[in-house]
């Protein structure tokens, strides 16, 4: 490994090393922080001591710098990732080996995380942010009850670690940029405990009847108490303060989505509960769905493991027509129901049509 040593004032005339390891992850913080175009080559090197062109020499271009850094970071994910694949026997389909890739893939970021936990170098590297943002999605479908909204949880740890650098550099700038974060992250606590006290009211949370009231007076009261908590630390700067009272947030935020929300909210967007409901029903080639979105035929075909016809007006037979609010008022202006009252609606209706008269 190619190494430098410079004279500086802070060694007293010894040389001070700098190795390639040291440069590519000083290089990778930089082309994080500037950005590739804000990047300057002579920049770093006067920050790292070195001479001029000391960098070029070893690595080329600002471009081979770039890729060398790179590879250099993960390097150690790669290699266990070669490693891991290399251990299990290959799939003859397609499905099998993408569905063995992933698992290496997720076996190998566990791994990477762990190293750079044990050499304490996860603060500023991109590999511990790609394994959380590989592990985040597994970890939330292994404890949560709801299935929902799988499409968004890839950006939820990547937007998290994102957010909590910007919030660090932000309170180490100056007191009046951390007021002005903690307030604002203040202000974010109450407004969420304050929509879900407001729809808490109205909305029937986990059946959990006149509990969830009081569930969700409970949550405001502690986000304001969390909110005045962040305040507090930002007044004083005190990122790590800040921290803990936000974790304790999230948890909480968690513990509440997990066992009342999602789970409330599932069979409004999710086809899974109404394919769950009708798994053992008697008559399963009598079940149509009628008006109804695509995204809600497409969920309902996957968890039926089947395609769910679409129901006419002009079928004779007695049926059970999953539909919508405008299908269901098409159903009642061809007088095919005969119900006084609209069935309960929780993301589709069930509609019992009567038998044509013969």
């Amino acid at each position: 490994m190619a190494t430098d040593a410079v004279p500086t004032a802070e060694t007293r005339g010894r040389p001070r090393l700098r190795d390639d390891d040291e440069i590519l992850r000083a290089a990778l913080q930089a082309f994080a922080e500037h950005g590739y175009d804000g990047m300057s080559l002579r920049t770093l090197n006067a920050e790292m001591g070195l001479s001029r062109g000391t960098i070029n020499q070893r690595f080329g271009s600002k471009e081979q710098l770039w890729y060398a850094a790179v590879e250099h970071e993960f390097r150690h994910l790669i290699d266990d990732l070669n490693a891991e694949l290399q251990q299990r026997a290959v799939p003859d389909d397609d499905l099998s080996q993408v569905r063995e890739g992933i698992r290496a893939f997720l076996i190998a970021s566990v791994q990477e995380a762990l190293r750079l936990w044990r050499e304490k170098s996860w603060k500023n590297s991109p590999g511990f942010f790609l394994a959380c943002w590989a592990v985040f999605p597994i970890v939330f479908f292994s404890f949560s009850q709801s299935k929902l909204p799988s499409y968004i949880l890839p950006a939820v740890p990547a937007l998290a670690l994102i957010a909590a650098i910007g919030a660090g550099r932000s309170f180490q700038r100056g007191r009046t940029n951390a007021i002005i974060l903690a307030a604002g992250i203040s202000v974010f606590w109450i407004v969420l405990a304050a929509i879900f006290l407001h729809a808490a009211r109205k909305f029937p949370f986990a059946e959990m009847g006149r509990a969830t009231p009081v569930l969700a007076v409970v949550a405001v009261a502690i986000a304001i108490a969390v909110a005045a908590g962040i305040l507090y630390a930002g007044t004083r700067r005190d990122l790590r303060l800040a921290v803990i009272l936000c974790s304790i947030g999230a948890v909480a935020t968690l513990e509440i989505a997990n066992t009342t929300v999602l789970p409330a909210l599932d069979p409004y967007i999710s086809a899974r509960p109404h394919a769950a409901f009708f798994r053992n029903d008697l008559h399963p080639d009598r079940i149509f769905t009628y008006e109804l979105r695509r995204s809600w035929n497409y969920g309902l075909a996957f968890y039926f493991h089947r395609e769910i016809p679409e129901w006419s007006p002009q079928d004779p037979d007695a049926a059970l027509v999953l539909t919508s609010r405008e299908g269901f008022e098409k159903i009642q202006k061809a007088g095919r129901f005969h119900g006084t009252e609209e069935p309960p609606y929780q993301g589709v209706l069930y509609v019992p049509i009567a038998a044509a008269p013969r």
